[in-house]
C-alpha cells in the first residue's frame, strides 16, 4: 500500500535525497515548532527517496522531508490506502471488553470454506477426460453454450 501511495501522490511520499538527513532531535524539534504539537512517534525509512512519517499528539500523522524538516502532508492515518488496509486487519482482530475475539471464528470459517473450494476445484479439474479439449472455444456453437 505504501508503494501505491508513492505512485499516486509522489509529491507527498517521496523526497529528493541529499547528503544526510537531519539528526532525530533536530527533526523532532523542527516538526514540533511547525505543527505546534509534540511528536509522539517518528518512523524513519530505509530508502533515501522515501519521506518519513511522524505521529503528532492529536493522533494525526505527517509526511516529512527528513533532509529539510518540511512537512509534506498532514493526514489521518486511516484515510490512506495503507491505513485502510491496516484498519481492516485490525478490525478482524477486534477484542471486546472481556478480551474475547468474536471475529476470529469467522475468519477461520472463511479460510476453511476457501480451502474446501480449492480442493473441489482441483478435483473437478483433474476428474474429466480430455480436460484441455474442453477449454477450446467453438465460435460456431449456440450463443447459450458459447456464453
Amino acid at each position: 500500500a505504501k508503494d501505491i501511495q508513492q505512485i499516486i501522490n509522489p509529491q507527498y511520499w517521496t523526497v529528493t535525497p541529499q547528503s544526510t538527513p537531519l539528526a532525530y532531535p533536530v527533526l523532532i524539534n523542527t516538526l514540533a515548532v511547525h505543527s505546534k504539537q509534540n511528536v509522539t512517534l517518528l518512523m524513519p525509512e530505509q530508502q533515501p527517496t522515501v519521506a518519513w512519517q511522524a505521529q503528532l499528539a492529536d493522533k494525526n500523522y505527517i509526511s516529512v522531508n527528513p533532509y529539510t524538516g518540511q512537512v509534506l502532508l498532514k493526514y489521518d492515518y486511516y484515510s490512506t490506502v495503507y491505513g485502510f488496509t491496516m484498519a481492516v486487519h485490525r478490525w478482524l482482530l477486534y477484542q471486546d471488553t472481556d478480551g474475547k475475539k468474536p471475529l476470529r471464528n469467522w475468519v477461520s470459517i472463511c479460510a476453511l470454506i476457501f480451502i474446501i473450494n480449492i480442493f473441489v476445484g482441483v478435483y473437478m479439474w483433474l476428474k474429466p477426460k480430455n480436460r484441455l479439449k474442453r477449454l477450446v472455444i467453438k465460435p460456431k456453437t449456440k450463443l447459450r453454450i458459447l456464453l
